[in-house]
């Protein structure tokens, strides 16, 4: 998803890791995505819900690189929502949060995880969308390539998608477009 959105892939790797998961994934900003801006906090969304949509488009994740994921498409949900609401300081698996202290409502907690849920869900519908277009291309990827040199990085992601025909951001508008429908600048 990363790719399809526009972030430039760093390193792709399946080795497992000392959190459980069974690999990871980085990349950085792009031309087309600043860092720190509503458009890169999405994307990163959106690539972290990628391991749910192949969970539930293919039925092929890892349970725990999947939690992971998700955890960590909480927190820059809450990083995003931030943009929006700068007063707002939470974090996801720490106790000591703005939340825990007693200076929010119950009631703004219920309406920041209602517009947490609400980017999350946004980021799944493309991702699956992702998925769904690239089933084939992510099947290639893994099995011919990824399983097979175990790391891959920057230069070796880029010519194997060019190999694929995969185009660098083909999902750029649409993501533009659901961050404009969630009230976010774009």
């Amino acid at each position: 998803p990363a790719y399809a959105v526009g972030l430039e892939p760093i390193l792709v790797t399946i080795e497992p890791s000392a959190d459980g998961t069974f690999g990871k994934s980085f990349h950085r900003h792009s031309d087309t995505i600043p860092p720190s801006s509503a458009k890169y906090y999405f994307a990163d969304i959106i690539t972290s819900m990628g391991s749910t949509a192949v969970y539930t488009e293919l039925e092929k994740s890892k349970e725990e690189g999947r939690m992971s994921d998700l955890t960590r498409a909480t927190r820059t949900a809450l990083n995003l929502y931030a943009l929006k609401n700068p007063m707002v300081q939470m974090n996801v698996g720490r106790e000591d949060t703005y939340l825990s202290l007693g200076l929010f409502s119950e009631e703004n907690r219920v309406e920041i995880e209602a517009e947490i849920d609400k980017i999350k869900n946004a980021a799944l519908k493309i991702a699956q969308e992702i998925v769904r277009h690239y089933e084939d291309e992510i099947s290639t990827f893994t099995n011919d390539h990824l399983i097979k040199n175990e790391i891959m990085v920057r230069s070796e992601i880029i010519d194997v998608m060019k190999e694929m025909g995969v185009k660098p951001g083909k999902y750029y508008e649409q993501m533009c477009k659901s961050l404009g429908e969630l009230g976010y600048p774009v």
